[in-house]
């Protein structure tokens, strides 16, 4: 409370405002009071003397006390008022608190009321101060919090789900990975790895590294847009809620290109040292050489055994000798002799051009005792130079394409430097930006005060609140408009300044949208209801209560709160202990697990699935437990039919494999009848047909010898449909020998058997180059021969057959294919092509048994793979089939 209290009252009675007084100050009260009793004094001092508690009685003869009460919460919303008035009835007191009024005491009962209601409201005061300051200090620390994240360019650090797909993203994410916000949110992160990487399920293993780790962390490259590489330092945190459920992943990634390429230069410096190529030599003050490293070996052609012990003399030429006389003359003055070039001599004579740098050594004294020099060629110097001017260039590209605006002032807060991002953020041209002042362009009017007074501040104390951190403030365009952005500024020297902008107004926009999508996960987990998910207290007692446990449990909060939670037990697993010896395993492991009948409140069994987790502190001490249980007894009496009827499933499968290979048996004594059977009565047409031909043909008119020769045709064809039938019935038993087969080698013989067919027409090949497979050759062969004759045979009414071979990978199987020009065939009558004796043309019109290509379908099908068709009437046909890349793995 304060130390003396400013009271305004609200009286037309001065002997009243003297009855108050006296009250007050009897009660310990130390204060000052003012009265008025009108309208413009109560303005005026509620204007120019605020107060900590207004007095006021209900009627003025030119002013209400409830007029002033409206006006005091509009004023000053937060200072008590009081009535303290003659009488007042049941209405008159309703009005008084629905009014506003903190309380109300009436004048003939001061002596005990005043004091009590004058303390309590200034109690409730100050105790909704200090509610408002600590409000206003969390609001404040979340801010730094946020601007903090958010501020940081050095990290990316960015949410997933559990799924792996982002969340949210701060500007150090966007600032290394390259993506916006709206880019990437909702994409999966594996596109942050190699392609390779990916393809090897890297960010699946560290998600699952991660969520049984807790953490996980690795260097190794990524990618960002763009595909560019970069090494990157990553650590991924399992997110879990207060029952251990997985919420999700932090994604923390630091750009450690730079880091890598530092460690591999000093590494190369400390090789340079070892097996330097630059000459290093030693020499004391006489002139005599006393180290000679590998790098003098290299550009004088002396060894170290040669050199040593011989004088400087031996790789100076007689013309720079005085150089020697000028460097020792430095050295014994302890100066060191900068970088300068000249010319030495190699052990062949031929001159170099050197650069030359001496330091001089000294003894523990501090007496100069010799020399040490350090001699490059000039080629190698000027490569560096190059190299360095290389770099500023680079530097110098990097300032152009920022994406951020980079602003450079002076001390007096004039623009010194405005980059091509400031151009397009802020809508000035750099040459109108250059020497006017900062605030002129970038600040609100309403926040110029404040920034020439912080300017101001610095300049007068050295100390400025905006350098080194990061902040978030309203800046303007040039055509009025404002927006959010995040500002840092840092000092180059002691009179420049380079500040880094960025618009974050879809930052904030996807901040605002994450806070709404957390707010429906917090819904959505406080609302579930296929889960009892609740605290226990240290000591198992519950200590929270959900929907779902409500739900599976039977309990309502009110009723199961505080209690122990081995009421969910049985009387005889309570009498074995089991509620305890889950405690305490999951206090010794970290979690328990089991599945187990359960007790509801009605004294129903049920069998659950739970888990209980140990929750402990920073510290490592345990505050409760986190259980979640899930009523599966559906899911156990389903387990149990399953079971039931995979043993009916196996009995039946027994069964029905007895009863096709009886059907197998019974296939090939059919086999063997049509083989032997059919063959005998066909054997005698044809020989007949044939004896009539020979001897009785001349005594047959012309449609006799028609019809004969009909008879003879008809016999062959039907020998033929009994081979292919027969050949048909083989192909499912015949044993596969799967080697590797050379595709291409396969094919050249294929062409070689299908000659004949080729002749007298014009035929035009085009082959692929066709990869190696896994399989049987022979049925292949076979597979290959019925596709190329199929296409010679329905290309012969074309001037020009064309036929194309080729093949093209996918990563499960090798698809080969055999196209052509010919006659070609309706896609609606696709599936009568591979089924046996099913043909899409007349016998007149092409010749065939229709068994040719069902052995395709039936020799790819054994090997695993499949067959299809593509065909346009009058325009051509592509037969297809494939080999599963399984078998090539094995190659």
């Amino acid at each position: 409370m304060k130390k003396e209290l400013r009271v305004l009252i609200i009286e037309d009675v001065a002997a009243d405002v003297v009855l108050i007084n006296h009250e007050l100050r009897r009660g310990g009260l130390a204060f000052r009071s003012k009265r008025v009793d009108s309208r413009e004094a109560f303005l005026h001092e509620l204007q120019h003397h605020p107060p900590d508690l207004i007095l006021s009685d209900h009627g003025l003869p030119g002013f209400d006390g409830f007029s002033a009460l409206a006006i005091a919460k509009d004023k000053c919303p937060d200072v008590p008022f009081i009535f303290v008035t003659g009488t007042m009835g049941e209405e008159v007191a309703v009005q008084t608190f629905k009014s506003g009024a903190t309380d109300y005491v009436l004048k003939n009962r001061m002596g005990t009321n005043l004091i009590p209601a004058v303390q309590r409201a200034l109690r409730e005061a100050e105790e909704r101060l200090r509610h408002k300051q600590v409000e206003q200090a969390l609001r404040e620390s979340e801010a730094r919090f946020r601007m903090l994240v958010e501020g940081v360019k050095d990290y990316a650090i960015f949410m997933l789900d559990a799924d792996g797909h982002v969340t949210s993203w701060n500007s150090g994410a966007e600032w290394i990975k390259g993506y916006r916000a709206s880019e990437i949110v909702g994409q999966n992160f594996s596109c942050f790895y190699k392609r390779e990487d990916a393809q090897l399920g890297k960010p699946e293993q560290a998600l699952k590294l991660a969520v049984v780790e807790g953490r996980f962390e690795e260097e190794g490259w990524r990618v960002r847009k763009g595909g560019v590489a970069f090494w990157a330092d990553v650590v991924i945190t399992a997110l879990r809620d207060d029952v251990g459920k997985l919420r999700g992943f932090a994604h923390v990634t630091r750009d450690f290109t730079e880091r890598r390429a530092a460690e591999e230069t000093r590494a190369r410096l400390a090789a340079i040292v070892e097996f330097s190529d630059d000459a290093i030599v030693s020499k004391g003050l006489d002139g005599v050489i006393t180290s000679w490293n590998k790098g003098a070996e290299r550009i004088f052609g002396y060894t170290a055994e040669e050199a040593e012990g011989q004088p400087i003399a031996l790789i100076i030429p007689e013309d720079r000798r005085g150089e020697e006389e000028w460097i020792l003359k430095q050295l014994k003055q302890g100066e060191c002799v900068d970088q300068f070039e000249t010319v030495r001599l190699r052990k062949d004579g031929t001159p170099v051009q050197v650069s030359v740098t001496v330091s001089p050594l000294k003894d523990g004294a501090g007496n100069v005792i010799g020399a040490s020099k350090i001699v490059r060629d000039i080629t190698e110097h000027k490569k560096a130079e190059a190299a360095v001017r290389e770099s500023e260039s680079r530097k110098s590209a990097i300032l152009q394409t920022a994406l951020d605006a980079i602003i450079s002032i002076d001390e007096h807060g004039s623009v010194s430097e405005w980059n091509p991002a400031a151009e397009k953020i802020f809508g000035y041209p750099r040459d109108e930006a250059l020497g006017r002042h900062l605030d002129e362009l970038i600040i609100p009017l309403s926040l110029r005060q404040i920034y020439r007074e912080g300017l101001a501040e610095y300049l007068l104390t050295g100390v400025g609140s905006l350098l080194g951190r990061p902040i978030e403030l309203t800046l303007t365009r040039v055509d009025g408009s404002e927006f959010q952005a995040e500002l840092a500024i840092t000092r180059v020297s002691d009179c420049l300044y380079t500040s880094f902008i960025r618009d974050i107004t879809e930052r904030k926009r996807a901040v605002e949208e994450l806070q709404k999508s957390e707010e429906r996960y917090r819904m959505l987990v406080e609302n579930v209801e296929d889960y009892a998910i609740y605290m226990l207290d240290p000591e198992g007692r519950v200590a929270t209560w959900n929907a779902g446990a409500e739900r599976i449990e039977g309990y309502q909060a009110e009723e199961v709160v505080g209690q122990h939670f081995s009421c969910f037990y049985s009387t005889e697993d309570r009498a074995l202990g089991k509620p305890e010896l889950a405690l305490k395993t999951a206090t010794t492991a970290g979690r328990f697990k089991d599945e187990g009948w359960q007790l509801r409140k009605d004294g129903i069994h049920y069998w659950a699935s739970l888990i209980i987790t140990a929750l402990r502190n920073h510290s490592d001490q345990l505050y409760g437990f986190a259980k979640v249980a899930r009523d599966i007894t559906k899911h156990k009496e389903a387990e149990a039919e399953i079971r039931r009827l995979n043993a009916d499933l196996e009995r039946r499968v027994v069964e029905r494999t007895a009863q096709l290979q009886a059907a197998n048996k019974e296939l090939e004594a059919f086999s063997y009848s049509v083989s032997h059977d059919l063959r005998a009565p066909l054997r005698h047409i044809s020989g007949f047909t044939e004896m009539l031909q020979s001897n009785s043909s001349n005594r047959l008119d012309e449609e006799g010898r028609h019809l004969l020769d009909s008879i003879a045709e008809s016999s062959r064809k039907m020998g033929q449909l009994i081979d292919d039938l027969l050949s048909f019935s083989r192909m499912g038993r015949v044993e596969m020998n799967r080697l590797p087969v050379n595709l291409a080698e396969l094919v050249k013989t294929v062409c070689r058997d299908v000659r004949h067919d080729c002749e007298g027409r014009n035929v035009a090949w085009q082959v692929a180059t066709l990869p190696q497979v896994r399989g049987d050759a022979a049925l292949l062969h076979q597979v290959m021969l019925n596709l190329v004759s199929n296409a010679l045979k329905y290309t012969r009414p074309r001037t020009e057959a064309r036929i194309e071979i080729g093949c093209h990978d996918t990563p499960a199987e090798t698809v080969v294919f055999v196209r052509d020009n010919g006659v070609g065939f309706d896609m609606k009558y696709v599936d009568k092509l591979f089924g046996v004796f099913q043909r899409l043309h007349r016998a007149s019109e092409f010749e065939g048994t229709g068994i040719g290509l069902a052995n395709v379908r039936r020799i790819i099908a054994r090997h695993g793979g499949r067959t299809w068709a593509e065909g346009v009437p009058n325009e051509g046909a592509t037969f297809y089939f494939s080999l599963p890349k399984a078998m090539e793995e094995k190659i």
